[in-house]
């Protein structure tokens, strides 16, 4: 149970109690597959996956949804502008929000392929054997232009 303060002008102050849920400080962190700088030709894939940007400090998400900090409705926790799933073991996978996109299947693999060999002629070549299309090309491309070092 965690006590919240909310001020809601310079003379009215109220407290609250936020009764979390006895598994928040359990959670796990998330699979490493999620983060883009582990990303590369060799990373599973599922049907959507979601990458976390490079900027995205997870860790202080993870603290923060410790401490209290989150809205959380069921098994979604939604604290600092993002979403996170709940799975049943007690891992966190990312959902939705400020630096997260998901990716289809074909998209994630274009984004392995990004990542590997840069915006190069090789790259071209193999997004072009691998029958990429454009949108799909263009989408992965934005996550690793945004992410590139």
């Amino acid at each position: 149970m965690k006590i919240k303060k909310i001020k809601l002008n310079v003379n009215i102050i109220i407290y609250y109690i936020q009764n979390l849920p006895e598994w928040i400080s359990d959670i796990c962190p998330l699979n490493s597959r999620h983060y883009f700088n582990n990303i590369n030709q060799e990373t599973t894939t599922k049907s959507y996956n979601t990458v976390i940007d490079s900027s995205v400090d997870v860790a202080k998400d993870i603290t923060d949804i410790k401490n209290g900090h989150a809205i959380i409705k069921g098994d979604l926790i939604t604290v600092n502008g993002r979403t996170y799933l709940r799975e049943a073991n007690g891992t966190l996978a990312p959902i939705s929000g400020k630096g997260f996109t998901t990716l289809d299947r074909g998209e994630f693999k274009i984004l392995a392929v990004y990542k590997t060999f840069g915006n190069t002629k090789q790259a071209n070549q193999i997004l072009n054997n691998m029958r990429a299309s454009e949108e799909a090309k263009l989408k992965a491309f934005e996550v690793w232009k945004r992410n590139k070092k």
